[in-house]
């Protein structure tokens, strides 16, 4: 009895989304304990000093890299046939006894 309102995203999709959401997850919490300078390592001047690229030009590269990242991924799952080969029981079977 399968329930079809309530899918799940297959394994070919969460291996192409996960890593850019933790990606953009770990980035947010590092944005947001930015503010304790308290335990920061070095002061906010040298920081300003040092970063000679902008933060938008940063998320900018981020996100074309993790597009041609997607974009990778999908082709590849494309050519390679993702899990078909697992339904379908072609696949070569690892047995470790």
């Amino acid at each position: 009895m399968e329930n079809s309102s309530c899918s799940l995203p297959s394994d070919e999709v969460l291996a192409i989304i996960v890593p850019i959401a933790v990606y953009w997850v770990y980035s947010g919490f590092h944005m947001m304990l930015g503010s304790l300078d308290r335990y920061r390592l070095h002061p906010r001047k040298d920081e300003d000093l040092k970063n000679l690229v902008s933060k938008r030009s940063v998320a900018v590269t981020v996100l074309s890299q993790q597009l041609l990242q997607a974009a990778v991924g999908i082709v590849l799952f494309k050519l390679t046939g993702g899990g078909d080969q697992k339904e379908a029981g072609d696949g070569a079977h690892l047995r470790l006894d």
